[in-house]
């Protein structure tokens, strides 16, 4: 990479970025609004102060690692502890990831919800929410790209489409997890909102992270 293109790199950029923030336990949504190749500053409902390590989850499933700078005003700048490429910050996930595991940033929960397929309606519990996914934690006569319409408590109807990952495609028996793929994603105040009402979310995070590829070189 050239001088210039590093200089241009730890200059601030802004950016509209929806992200997971994760810190102490708790998780919630954010939007990076500028970053450099060192640092961005970020909008959150979550009360943060100097000093405080955070992960941020970014919709491609990689992760973040830095300390809080600062907080204001519902806004913090973070210091990251590994420098990012810019090019990679908003890159979606690949459509096989997505199939397998729903979209990411995903919050862990425990939530009821309904699923009205074929005629039927369907009462069950999800542990996985994200602005584009649920995923199932108790189902039961559901297919494969089944479409249905999933309601989670507190937040309204989704059309969806059902993913059985591994098990049989027709019974679901024997699957490791099953995902509702909404058709339209939620808007981000309502499931901002929602998380924010919640105090179940456990401190794990429900994927293996994707840390920040480094783009530091050894010195001369």
């Amino acid at each position: 990479m050239s001088e210039d293109r590093r200089a241009d790199d730890r200059q601030p950029i802004s950016v509209l970025i929806n992200a997971g923030l994760f810190t102490r336990g708790v998780g919630g949504l954010c939007r990076i609004r500028n970053m450099s190749e060192n640092g961005l500053m970020l909008e959150c409902r979550m009360a943060l102060d100097e000093g405080q390590e955070v992960e941020i989850v970014l919709r491609s499933g990689m992760r973040l690692a830095g300390i809080v700078r600062w907080a204001l005003n519902g806004r913090a700048g973070i210091a990251l502890h590994e420098p990012v490429g810019l090019a990679t910050l908003n890159q979606p996930m690949l459509p096989q990831e997505i199939a397998k595991k729903g979209l990411s940033p995903s919050f862990p929960c425990v939530a009821r919800a309904l699923i009205a397929i074929d005629h039927r309606r369907l009462r069950c519990e999800i542990n996985e929410i994200s602005l584009g996914h649920v995923r199932l934690a108790t189902v039961e006569s559901i297919r494969d790209d089944q479409l249905a319409t999933v309601t989670v408590d507190g937040l309204g109807p989704q059309l969806s489409k059902i993913r059985i990952i591994g098990g049989h495609p027709v019974t679901g028996e024997g699957a490791e997890s099953v995902i509702a793929l909404f058709t339209q994603p939620l808007h981000f105040r309502l499931l901002d909102e929602w998380l924010s009402g919640r105090g179940d979310l456990p401190t794990t995070l429900p994927h293996p992270a994707t840390t920040a590829p480094s783009t530091s070189r050894p010195s001369l």
